[in-house]
């Protein structure tokens, strides 16, 4: 048996989008989703490499002059099961088959114009293959589901969409400190130790929260950073938790207070474990 691959809410929604519309672009996807093209762009590469999905034209016999379908059951000797798949698989009628265990050791489905071909592929079609032993036929009076409108059931989906923590501080302590206390409060952490690096992880996956230093690479490092992810369109609604240690020095008279920073919350360092959780359970979107 093959070993199953495992997928977690974000692969479902892209997976469930693409069976609403194989055409719809990475870029709506994420809009749908609230995630970043580019994780769009990688997830379905994954999913595509690991044979998870295929997007492909599903063709409607019916819309093309093909109204006549038939389910057909057959038996043939053992020794001959792949040669019997082998011959109704190259022929024209058939749309799909399958070699299975039951009253039957294959089941085809086949498609025709009018009865009259229907009439000779049973006829003609199923009488002149060595190895087939036996035949029942069923006439589909109409499909109240088809294989390309199967979904993927919650249960195959593992676990929920774990909310995503950007953490931007040049401090590694910090870093590791917050991303202890987050992960072990269930969060999924990503980490930036300056502005260009946090923005990048942003355009990469979209957070439910940044955690925004300050001062990084100069004073007041973390407010040019804050106004640009507030002035581009796809990130201005991610929550920022700005935090800094600058209220203990001599450069506390230039702290901006929070509606100038463009931030939604502020706090002084260093946070205590449950202080933080408090505030990013709030805040995190």
């Amino acid at each position: 048996m093959a070993s199953s691959i495992e997928i977690d809410q974000v692969d479902h929604k892209i997976i469930s989008l693409l069976q609403q519309d194989g055409r719809m672009s990475n870029s709506e996807i994420a809009r749908k989703i609230g995630v970043a093209e580019g994780t769009v762009r990688n997830r379905i590469e994954r999913l595509l490499n690991e044979g998870v999905i295929r997007i492909t034209a599903v063709p409607d016999p019916a819309k093309l002059g093909f109204p006549i379908s038939i389910i057909v059951g057959l038996n043939a000797e053992l020794d001959k099961i792949d040669q019997v798949c082998r011959h109704f698989a190259g022929m024209k009628e058939v749309r799909s088959i399958a070699h299975t265990a039951g009253n039957h050791n294959i089941v085809l489905e086949a498609v025709f114009p009018s009865h009259n071909e229907m009439l000779a592929f049973l006829t003609r079609g199923l009488t002149v293959v060595p190895g087939l032993v036996n035949t029942d036929t069923s006439h589909v009076v109409r499909y109240v589901r088809t294989a390309d409108e199967w979904r993927i059931p919650e249960s195959a989906v593992k676990g929920e969409m774990k909310k995503l923590i950007l953490i931007v501080d040049d401090d590694p302590d910090f870093i590791e400190l917050t991303s202890l206390a987050l992960q072990g409060a269930k969060y999924r952490v990503k980490s930036a130790m300056d502005g260009k690096e946090a923005l990048a992880a942003m355009r990469e996956e979209k957070p439910n929260l940044v955690i925004l230093d300050l001062m990084m690479d100069y004073l007041l490092d973390g407010a040019g950073v804050a106004r640009v992810i507030r002035e581009n369109e796809d990130l201005r609604d991610v929550p920022i938790l700005m935090v800094s240690s600058i209220a203990n020095t001599e450069h506390a008279n230039l702290l901006p207070t929070s509606e100038v920073l463009g931030v939604d919350d502020f706090a002084s360092k260093p946070l205590q474990v449950a202080d933080l959780l408090s505030r990013v359970k709030r805040l995190a979107t």
